[in-house]
């Protein structure tokens, strides 16, 4: 939680995505946008698909993760570190 204050951003080798969830509920998984308390989701698939466009990938924050390929599963895990805005990622 340090880090994350920081920051920093950690990628590990061992993938931690929910296979039965959508790109976007992992992309936010834990950090979800609130409005009044309550998960904006409307905000976390705007601004899941945001960050999928930067990375310039074919795949749908739609998509189940389960569905996707182990390099597109990497992906996911690179989104979910840029949704935090960190200025530093730390790839294992």
């Amino acid at each position: 939680i340090k880090a994350r204050a920081s920051g920093v951003a950690v990628i590990y080798q061992e993938l931690s995505l929910a296979p039965n969830l959508t790109v976007a509920q992992n992309i936010f998984l834990g950090n979800e946008p609130r409005r009044f308390g309550i998960v904006d989701r409307d905000q976390c698939t705007r601004r899941a698909r945001e960050i999928i466009k930067r990375l310039g990938v074919s795949f749908s924050t739609r998509d189940m993760v389960s569905s996707l390929s182990l390099g597109e599963r990497q992906l996911v895990e690179i989104a979910r570190a840029l949704s935090t805005n960190a200025r530093i990622i730390v790839m294992d």
